[in-house]
């Protein structure tokens, strides 16, 4: 079959309730594949930054290119934000400085989001 194969969309557990994922399903049995991979923030995020986090998952796996190797840069990008969302007088600038590196790694600016290969 040519075009893009079947697939549905369900919640990824232990996430919030707006995080969903991409599951193929087989035509034929109509059974889903295994998912590749879940959007699971890290244990050791604060709740702010986990809300952070979710948001920005699901913005990458909205637009098809999300990866496992995303979590500690996105983690850690969580964990600046929430931090600097509480107190932006408190953020240096090399935070940051930091922060926009990251989501421009992430693929998250209008510049770098050009380039995004998905």
């Amino acid at each position: 079959m040519k075009g893009p194969k079947p697939h549905k969309l369900v919640h990824v557990p232990g996430a919030p309730r707006n995080l969903m994922m991409r599951v193929s399903v087989d035509e034929e049995t109509g059974s889903e594949a295994e998912p590749a991979y879940v959007c699971r923030p890290p244990e050791w995020l604060t709740d702010a930054a986990r809300e952070v986090f979710a948001a920005y998952a699901a913005e990458i796996n909205k637009a098809g290119y999300w990866s496992p190797l995303f979590v500690d840069s996105l983690a850690l990008y969580a964990s600046l934000a929430s931090e600097y969302r509480t107190n932006p007088a408190k953020c240096s600038a090399a935070r940051v400085t930091q922060m926009r590196l990251l989501l421009s790694e992430l693929g998250l600016t209008p510049q770098s989001a050009r380039g995004v290969v998905r």
